[in-house]
């Protein structure tokens, strides 16, 4: 697991995890995430409050998973459940984040909340092409960058451009 960004001092104990699921890009492996998830769970006794969420691409067996890790502490919420606004209200009352590493846009929201950023890796082995070498590239040297009513778009546009184009002062 890679953490990508530090926390802006929110102080609520509150734990999102985002989850992503198969595309052209990765090997989707549901029972490496799981153990992740498991062990995220389990060693982060900090957080009080965990919300786990799946995207459209989320496999049904990994659906299954999640739903069944719900306890007084813990709440999965499929993403059929979510309306528009649920994820940025869930970034904001979160103090560190978790989400898999397919979803460059999950990725990125997380980066932009200010909260602290975790990547679960999906795959067991290696990258799997060039792509991958380069998100893992962006990815890992991507500061975060503070809360702008998540604009994605603009906020991905910048931070490929500061790794990409690095100031001549740097």
């Amino acid at each position: 697991m890679v953490t990508l960004s530090k926390s802006t001092q929110k102080k609520n104990s509150h734990g999102l995890i985002l989850i992503g699921g198969k595309n052209k890009h990765f090997k989707w492996c549901s029972t490496a995430v799981h153990s992740t998830i498991i062990k995220t769970l389990v060693e982060n006794q900090h957080i009080d409050k965990w919300t786990i969420t799946s995207s459209r691409r989320t496999p049904f067996e990994m659906v299954e998973k999640l739903a069944k890790l719900t306890t007084g502490s813990v709440s999965f919420y499929s993403i059929a459940e979510t309306p528009n606004g649920w994820l940025e209200d869930r970034l904001k009352e979160s103090c560190e984040v978790w989400v898999t590493f397919d979803s460059m846009s999950m990725s990125y929201e997380a980066l932009s909340s200010g909260c602290r950023v975790h990547i679960i890796e999906v795959t067991e082995g290696k990258f799997e092409d060039k792509f991958d070498k380069m998100r893992y590239f962006l990815l890992k040297y991507a500061a975060a960058s503070p809360y702008e009513n998540f604009n994605e778009g603009k906020n991905i546009a910048k931070k490929t451009m500061e790794v990409l184009l690095p100031s001549p002062n740097a």
